[in-house]
């Protein structure tokens, strides 16, 4: 039990899969898109992880409340480091809240 625990705890530093867990904490749906229109709205992380770990140098995450309308966007792209992966995102409030969370929980590490 505790690799798993361990595991998710490094799964979440990537910036990227933080990010899918923090939308979904607050009841979103998220949407991973790698310029073809996107996969469909998801709540399911695994499903979600899995679709961000397909064979791609770079995608998008979208974010949307229940009615729909997209709370922000990230573009992730691959190589760079952990804190890296998302590498820009929409200047908005949802994203800025996110960005400040992720640097609480990883800021001395980054």
């Amino acid at each position: 039990m505790e690799k798993e625990t361990t595991k998710k705890v490094l799964d979440l530093k990537r910036s990227d899969l933080n990010l899918i867990q923090y939308a979904l904490d607050l009841d979103h749906f998220v949407q991973i898109d790698y310029g073809d229109g996107g996969e469909e709205k998801s709540k399911d992380f695994e499903k979600l992880k899995e679709e961000a770990n397909a064979i791609c140098d770079e995608y998008y995450i979208h974010i949307y409340n229940d009615e729909g309308k997209r709370l922000g966007w990230a573009f992730v792209v691959y190589g760079n480091e952990d804190y890296e992966l998302v590498a820009d995102y929409s200047a908005n409030k949802f994203m800025d809240e996110w960005w400040a969370s992720y640097q609480e929980k990883f800021g001395e590490e980054i």
